[in-house]
């Protein structure tokens, strides 16, 4: 590499106490203690900053670094401080362990720093680990990081900002493309250190933007010696080779810079390019390089802006680095590559000596004569033009810094909108989505639910049409979710065919939108046309709520995948809510099943029973059935927990035939107590609807019993009516015909549209208790409430309102002209025993 390219250290740094500081740093990395200091040339009673570099003294990046933050730290009343961490050398977790006590003891016994600088992603990493113990609130300014990612987290923690290292791989890719015309394939030479992975990651992702070429990362960690080197000497004109980090073996050898350029120089059969420095002039092609003393100069002046007193949360993230083009004559005639081509700014590097260089010493001595010459005159008329020169640059310099902070502005805002936002789609990407749920959740006082969404089967449409046609699928679908956000309800994908969208609202009383469900549905399965083929698709999807199912965004998705999965597991094209008993795996489920199994053999099952009671004069027409399982050693489960597994499982069955046969054995009871108007509502799912032989045993158990279809209710939700075909409808009417009430349940938590008041086979329709809740303070709630009455009755059907909890809300119905009630304020589910103990002092309706 030329002189030129490397700027050398201020004049104010003498050259022996810089060597001296290089040879401690060499032979005793990670322990430059403050007495170093003085011996650097940088003593002071004034702000205290601590540099950390996450390699040692010798690596050749830290020269370059070390000048840029003296540049601007010298002449200022600042005592600085250098640490080396060696994780190029020793990057192993012993080392960190280790460091950390080092730095520990020395920070615990030394005065406090006022702000630490710290170079590379494995220092940044280590602070960002163990900032709290080792720096508390010490302001923390980072430079020479090339993983994008890190910087975006650490710019989003307290008291940290600093400058990312952008290595302009793109442009090195693009002038290489130039160069090497007739190539078809990029091939990036990386490692598995955190540097080398984070280079991957920045090479594959400008994939995209060369369709035509084909990206490969080789990875030297994965290779012996020998190994790599036959395939370097493999490379052939069609592969154009980026040397980008290369220090350790598979055999856990580990290279200099200057060891692996020598590799490379010596094996490689074509030109290789580079983007940062080392190797230039000794062999290597050359490229579009990075300047790590512009990036220690950048740090540095934030950092005295945080001296200052400005806080370093409101300095921005600089992402953008001062580069340069730097290219090897030698490498370039030898390779045959054309001059032309590369940009005008470039610096030749091992060019033929030109006149200057040959006739040097015989110009100066005529230069400087000359220079004197021109001074004296100048002497002359600099007094008249000073003033206007100066007005000049002031304005020039003016101009070139608002240019700057423009430029600056707009990459970070590209930046960031890579980062939290998907590219195909447009949609939140998965860390905008971790985001805005973790505020949700920290915000205490929101609820709501996350809706897993996978496209069922997608990958045949990958497979037989292509990924390209694919795309362009997710993209479509993509853009109906988006149509389905609002101010309540956020939209991602989180990769794949896989979307997520999150309901919320303010308060804790969250419940699933059901409706919300079926515009996700049809937003899939409506027809997708792309290059006049047309694509049917359907989804499963999978339902959690927040914070009932987690506190955290992982714990959401996770939990949201496993009802997904068991969306699929049922046949797909349907939507599950989470339970706990999903997590459990095959085994646990046999285990569920028995339990089930076991309850209806051994009776752990009960049928409780809630009244119904006409407004108008107080007397009972009817109670609703609802299941209770007191599992032995595990308390009272929840119908919402086993009911889904036990329709997964196909016994729900058993389940509900057990609940039939108990509400006839009771409405027997209550006969025997001559209570001949009596009626129990049971609860009939969709799978139980959809079953072939549903309406015979129905009616068989019935017969069986000897009991009236009078004294029977049957009680469905707006989402099982949904869900069910014309046939199916007309089983209903069947059972209606017969003398069976049939009650719409929990009216208003679905579709809730008046066109089915209308076209249902139903006779009451039950006002959910959400209505309820509120409608002694909420107007609104109380004029849609009357509403739906007043609907209800003029198409002739009965009013329940369920959920009544207090005298004003009872009170109020009735002057609503509700027909009938059920809630705690009246009675709360009871068994047998104690209803009828409980009708002792009540009237049945006849």
């Amino acid at each position: 590499m030329s002189d030129s390219f490397r700027h050398g250290l201020p004049q104010k740094f003498s050259a022996f106490a810089m060597a001296l500081a290089l040879v401690t740093a060499a032979f005793f990395p990670g322990y430059v203690l403050a007495a170093d200091v003085e011996s650097l040339g940088m003593g002071g009673t004034g702000h205290r900053v601590l540099y950390i570099s996450s390699y040692h003294g010798a690596f050749d990046t830290f020269p370059d670094q070390l000048a840029g933050l003296r540049s601007v730290f010298d002449g200022e009343d600042v005592v600085f401080d250098i640490e080396f961490m060696d994780t190029k050398r020793f990057d192993t977790r012993e080392n960190y362990d280790n460091y950390y006590r080092f730095l520990k003891y020395r920070l615990d016994r030394s005065e406090p720093y006022d702000v630490v600088v710290v170079s590379d992603d494995n220092g940044l990493q280590f602070l960002m680990d163990n900032r709290e113990d080792l720096l508390g609130d010490i302001p923390v300014v980072f430079f020479a990081i090339n993983d994008m990612a890190r910087v975006l987290e650490a710019d989003g923690m307290e008291g940290f900002t600093g400058v990312y290292e952008s290595s302009s791989i793109y442009e090195n890719l693009a002038l290489a493309k130039r160069l090497q015309p007739e190539a078809t394939e990029f091939v990036a030479i990386t490692d598995g250190t955190i540097t080398g992975l984070g280079d991957a990651r920045s090479f594959l992702q400008f994939e995209a933007l060369f369709p035509e070429m084909e990206f490969t990362v080789v990875n030297f960690t994965e290779y012996a010696l020998e190994d790599f080197k036959a395939f370097l000497r493999g490379l052939t004109g069609e592969q154009i080779v980026l040397y980008m980090t290369m220090f350790e073996d598979v055999d856990g050898n580990v290279y200099t810079i200057g060891e692996s350029v020598d590799i490379l120089v010596e094996s490689a059969s074509v030109p290789v390019y580079r983007h940062s420095i080392g190797g230039v002039g000794d062999g290597l092609l050359g490229g579009y390089m990075l300047s790590y003393f512009e990036q220690g100069r950048i740090a540095a002046s934030m950092a005295m802006e945080v001296l200052r007193g400005v806080p370093a949360d409101s300095i921005p993230v600089v992402t953008e680095s001062p580069n340069m083009y730097v290219f090897d004559y030698n490498v370039m005639k030898a390779y045959g590559l054309d001059f032309d081509v590369l940009p005008q700014e470039t610096e030749i590097v091992n060019a033929p000596t030109g006149f200057y260089d040959r006739y040097q010493h015989l110009l100066m001595p005529l230069m400087i004569a000359l220079a004197v010459s021109l001074l004296i005159v100048g002497i002359l008329v600099y007094d008249n033009r000073r003033r206007r020169i100066v007005e000049l640059a002031l304005r020039e310099k003016n101009v070139e810094l608002t240019q700057s902070r423009q430029k600056l502005q707009e990459s970070e805002q590209r930046f960031r909108v890579l980062a939290y936002n998907d590219s195909l789609t447009g949609l939140k990407n998965r860390i905008a989505m971790s985001l805005s749920l973790g505020r949700l959740i920290e915000d205490g006082n929101r609820s709501g639910s996350l809706y897993f969404i996978d496209l069922d089967h997608f990958k045949y449409i990958n497979d037989s049409c292509g990924h390209l046609k694919g795309d362009e699928v997710l993209r479509v679908v993509g853009e109906r979710f988006k149509a389905l956000e609002d101010d309540r309800t956020i939209a991602t994908r989180l990769g794949g065919d896989e979307f997520v969208l999150i309901r919320h609202e303010e308060g804790m009383g969250h419940e699933v939108d059901n409706e919300l469900v079926v515009s996700i549905s049809k937003a899939v399965e409506e027809m997708i046309l792309v290059e006049e083929q047309e694509f049917y698709l359907s989804c499963s999807i999978g339902i959690v709520k927040f914070p009932e199912h987690g506190n955290t965004a992982n714990e959401l998705i996770r939990k949201a995948d496993i009802a997904m999965y068991q969306a699929k597991e049922t046949g797909r094209s349907r939507a599950m809510r989470y339970s706990d008993f999903m997590e459990s795996n095959a085994s646990n489920i046999l285990e569920i099943q028995n339990n089930i199994r076991h309850a209806l053999d051994n009776e752990e099952f009960q049928l409780y029973l809630q009244p119904q009671a006409e407004l108008a004069g107080g007397k009972v027409i009817g109670f609703e059935g609802l299941i209770r399982w007191e599992l032995p050693g595990k308390g009272m489960v929840s119908p919402m927990e086993f009911i889904p597994v036990a329709e997964q499982l196909g016994i729900i069955h058993r389940i509900s035939q057990w609940v039939f046969q108990e509400a006839c054995r009771d409405i027997l009871l209550f006969l025997e107590k001559h209570y001949k108007g009596v009626k129990i509502a049971v609860n009939v799912s969709a799978v139980e609807l959809t079953r072939v032989n549903f309406v015979e045993d129905f009616m068989g158990t019935l017969g069986e019993y000897g009991i009236s279809p009078a004294n029977i209710t049957i009680e469905l939700t707006e989402t099982v009516l949904l869900e069910t075909s014309e046939s199916h409808l007309e089983r209903l009417d069947y059972l209606r015909s017969q003398g069976i009430e049939l009650h719409l349940d929990d009216f208003g938590t679905g579709y809730s549209s008046l066109n089915y008041l209308r076209s249902l086979p139903i006779d009451v329709v039950k006002i959910d208790q959400g209505f309820i809740r509120n409608i002694t303070v909420d107007k609104e709630q109380m004029h849609l409430t009357r509403s739906i009455i007043e609907i209800a009755h003029n198409l002739g059907k009965t009013v329940i309102a369920e959920g009544v909890e207090t005298k004003e809300q009872m009170e109020l119905l009735k002057e609503l002209g509700c027909d009938r009630v059920q809630g705690y304020f009246f009675a709360r589910p009871m068994t047998i025993a104690d209803t009828l103990q409980f009708m002792e002092g009540h009237e049945m309706a006849e």
